[in-house]
This record gives structure tokens, sequence and C-alpha cells, in this order.
């Protein structure tokens, strides 16, 4: 059946500095990254992976990059696969910016979703702009798979838009190069086939 395998970019060297950004281009792959995005590519070798699209940030195109040459795809870029806005606090790094963007990011995985970053964005603009981006299931092969590389905090809210809110409270904090995957059920919709290498201490949404 048809996968959508939503990829969160290796470590960047904003992860690193501990550095609130979203916008692009953003910060390259840390030497770290760059290791995790060759695994990442040694691990969806062979997943029948047919389509790559990354957000048009640094650290999601050379988190692709091992993937798509080894496969011979040529990614799309869509600037609607950023992270989630970190406002007035991007480029920031560690104390209140980090506190600011964990907090809203965390009321809005328990429900509240009309709180917002200052100077950002609200939830249901995450939400849109991402259901944008994405492929549909109709474009992707039965027996094949499309990749998404994006960002921690805006692949959760589109989890939660495909699969439901259980699924996205179940993908935590997405650690750097991890994976969920989507796949196609019965009735034609999304619904959650696995989650890959999950935590709890909370370092995001993306905060790089």
């Amino acid at each position: 059946m048809a996968r959508l395998i939503l990829v969160r970019h290796a470590e960047s060297e904003a992860n690193v500095a501990q550095v609130a950004t979203s916008r692009p281009p953003g910060p390259p792959l840390s030497p770290h990254g760059e290791k995790q995005a060759e695994a990442l590519a040694d691990r969806l070798a062979d997943e029948g992976v047919v389509a790559i699209r990354t957000s048009n940030t640094l650290r999601a195109r050379a988190t692709a990059r091992p993937l798509a040459e080894r496969l011979g795809i040529v990614p799309s870029e869509h600037e609607d696969l950023i992270e989630i806005s970190c406002g007035d606090f991007d480029g920031v790094a560690g104390g209140e910016a980090f506190s600011e963007v964990v907090r809203v990011y965390d009321a809005w995985f328990s429900g509240e979703r009309d709180e917002i970053i200052r100077g950002g964005e609200t939830y249901y603009e995450v939400e849109r702009r991402m259901l944008r981006a994405l492929p549909r299931a109709d474009e992707i092969p039965p027996d094949g798979a499309a990749v998404v590389v994006a960002h921690g905090g805006s692949l959760r809210v589109v989890v939660a838009a495909l699969a439901g809110d259980d699924a996205a409270a179940g993908s935590g904090y997405l650690d750097n190069s991890a994976h969920v995957t989507l796949e196609v059920g019965p009735d034609g919709g999304w619904r959650l086939a696995e989650i890959e290498e999950t935590h709890g201490v909370p370092f995001g949404p993306d905060t790089d």
C-alpha cells in the first residue's frame, strides 16, 4: 500500500548551538548531521521511494541529498514545509526563546491550539500550509512511498491532521533524521504505520 514517510532533518548547527530558527535558508547540517543523512539513505533505500519533497531549508535539502542521489530522484522543494514560525524569537539562542517555543508547542499538543509564539503563526496556519505541500495518496503507487523531509514541529501538526491527535501524541519529539510512516488505510485516508526514534525530552519543536 502507498506510504508517506515523514522525516525530520538531520542534526543542524543550530541544534548543536540550541538556537531557535525557522526561516529559510537556515543553518546547514553539523558534521554529525551529515553522517545521519547518509544513515537515513541506508535505511530508506529499499523502501520503494518514488518521490522526495523537502522544505526550502539547507538542513532539509542536505538531509535528503544522499537518498536522492542513491535513488536517482530529483527532490522538489516546497516553502510550505518549513518549521513552525519562531516569530520574534527566530535566531535567538537558549533561555527565553527556547522556553517560549516549547511552551506553545506543548500547549498545542495538549489541545490548547489558540496559543501562539509572539510574532509567529497559528496552529491552523501551520496545518493548512503543510497539507498544501504534501503529496496526495493517489499520487503514490500502491507499492511505493513518498519521502518528505521537513521539521519536527510542523511534521507533528500534519500527523495530527492526517492520522489524528493520538498518532501525533505518540510521535513525541522526533529525533534528528527519525521518521514517521503513514500508510493508506481501507477508507483511503492515512493511518499511522510506524514511529521511529522519538524521545520525551523537549528539544523542539525544532528550535533549529
